[in-house]
């Protein structure tokens, strides 16, 4: 019991640990596509969004709070936000904050600085100030100067679309000072970029868009490749270097196209309708501008946006609601549970009180058959004890033919060995003789013509090993030559050297014949053996 007992705890923390690696390979895994999708957001948004899908599908029966579900939620609304679906990345932010873990501020945060960034493209600066200040309160508190750095770059993208662009440049100043510190050359790029959206000093906006467009460029985010030409086309056009304003809006324009952002393109459309106004081309303008209202009333449908809040607040209520339904069955079975408990409780021990009467009585009648069932046993324990001899001895039968199969083996072994180690040295000498002249070699091949004479007897032992072989499998050539009386010697020798798991190579040696020999005498024994082909001939000789 107590051997038991052991067992089951080892299997137990056995499989436990196991289920704690997988648990743990499998969190690295999706930690590994988190961070391809994040090195892709801004290359490629589309393929970014289908990694995070990826893994919103692996973990969408997923019961409670999941950071990694979070996670994979943010960034996908990050690369929708970069595509343009606005609605999709301001519902997946919910989902996210939903999912969050309440002790994980630091990914609360980042959740409500981007509520903040879309909420200022839809132009709703109330809502979108206020989760910029939630994510700055909670990351200055946690002392992550990393990311307090995007809520300066997110407040700065907060006032420049609501035109308050001193306001704005402070923040990307200030962002841009802190990211120059930490080296990080993605932040870097984009407050370079923001600092390129409003009018100013052409020769100053030229340079920062340059130097954006160079680091990103060496990173190759396509997405913000083209942001960064739309906002240099744009400060083209406030100079009034139309031509090049258009050539850039052009570049734009074609990586808006292959990221398939929505967002770049509407943007775009705008300038090349400014540009083409200015240049007094009033149709090409009027073009652009239809174009760019019909996807900017796409993006920023305050409808639309207000269908997704209310679905947002149902689904919340629907969850309040399922949850207090779920706390009133269980507060029911448990009530339930414990009057269960107290019939089971009244029934067991009315069970209980029947076997003890029960028990007596047949306590009587076992004692009248105790005797007999002794005396039975008794006799059971002889012919056990019998059984176990005969048992033995069989068993030992099978050890010392087991044991007289391993030394066939072993020497036959040795004698391979010794035969390959012979052949190795003759070659050595055959090796040596060839650098010799003539007067030197014929004293030489006389030493090697004796030294083979010499070892000729290590050769006979063939035949003595052969016969060893079907000396100790007598019973089993006996039994064999009952089954299959028509096999001929060579047959019944090979079925023995099979039957003792020699190799092809091995008897080929031992038989001084070429293996090819001895698979076509394989092939012939199963023939005679009358052997199909799905049964194996080693495992059917081992059987007899």
């Amino acid at each position: 019991m107590g051997r038991i007992t052991r067992f089951s705890i080892l299997l137990c923390t056995m499989l436990y640990f196991c289920s704690a690696w997988c648990m743990a390979h499998e969190a690295t895994d999706f930690d590994s596509l988190l961070n391809a999708c994040k090195a892709e957001l801004y290359h490629n948004p589309s393929a970014s969004a289908n990694k995070a899908e990826a893994i919103i599908r692996h973990y969408a029966l997923s019961d409670g709070k999941n950071d990694i579900l979070a996670e994979a939620k943010l960034l996908l609304a990050d690369a929708q936000k970069l595509i343009g679906n606005y609605d999709s990345s301001i519902s997946n932010l919910y989902d996210a904050l939903d999912d969050c873990n309440d002790d994980n501020q630091k990914l609360k945060g980042r959740i409500y600085l981007e509520m903040g960034f879309v909420y200022s493209r839809l132009f709703d600066f109330k809502k979108a100030l206020s989760y910029c200040n939630q994510a700055t309160a909670i990351l200055k508190a946690k002392g992550d100067s990393i990311i307090l750095a995007d809520c300066y770059n997110t407040l700065g993208i907060v006032y420049c679309n609501a035109e308050e662009y001193v306001e704005a440049e402070h923040y990307f100043k200030l962002a841009l000072s802190m990211n120059r510190k930490f080296g990080n050359e993605t932040a870097i790029a984009a407050n370079l970029n923001n600092l390129s959206l409003y009018k100013g000093d052409l020769q100053e906006k030229i340079k920062y868009i340059n130097e954006a467009i160079a680091i990103n460029t060496k990173l190759s985010k396509l997405w913000s490749l083209g942001e960064n030409y739309n906002n240099k086309g744009r400060q083209y056009f406030f100079a009034g270097k139309h031509k090049e304003a258009l050539d850039t809006l052009e570049i734009a324009k074609k990586y808006a196209e292959q990221v398939g952002s929505k967002e770049l393109l509407c943007d775009n459309y705008e300038y090349y309708s400014m540009v083409y106004s200015a240049l007094k081309n009033y149709q090409k303008a009027y073009e652009y501008q239809k174009k760019r209202e019909a996807l900017s009333n796409e993006l920023q449908s305050a409808e639309k946006l207000r269908v997704i809040e209310e679905s947002i607040m149902q689904k919340r209520l629907e969850k309040k609601a399922h949850e207090d339904m779920i706390r009133e069955q269980a507060y029911r079975i448990e009530r339930l549970r414990h009057r269960s408990t107290i019939l089971i409780c009244a029934i067991i021990i009315l069970l209980i009180a029947t076997a003890l009467v029960i028990s007596i009585q047949k306590r009587k009648k076992n004692h009248l058959i105790m005797h007999k069932q002794y005396l039975l046993e008794q006799s059971q324990r002889e012919l056990a004890e019998l059984k176990i001899q005969q048992q033995q001895n069989e068993l030992l039968s099978v050890t010392e033919q087991r044991d007289l199969s391993k030394h066939d083996v072993t020497t036959l072994s040795v004698f391979i060995n010794s035969r390959n180690e012979l052949l190795e040295k003759i070659r050595d000498k055959i090796k040596e003789g060839m650098n010799m002249d003539e007067r030197n070699l014929k004293q030489h091949l006389k030493k090697v013509n004796l030294f083979i004479r010499q070892s000729q007897d290590i050769v006979k032992t063939n035949s003595t090993i052969s016969g060893k072989i079907s000396e100790n499998n007598t019973e089993f050539i006996d039994n064999l030559k009952k089954l299959h009386p028509d096999l001929t010697q060579g047959e019944v020798n090979l079925a023995a050297m099979l039957r003792i798991n020699l190799s092809t190579k091995d008897i080929a040696q031992l038989t001084d014949t070429l293996p090819k020999t001895i698979n076509m005498n394989r092939y012939r024994l199963r023939k005679a053996l009358n052997l199909s082909k799905e049964i194996d001939l080693v495992d059917y000789l081992k059987n007899i």
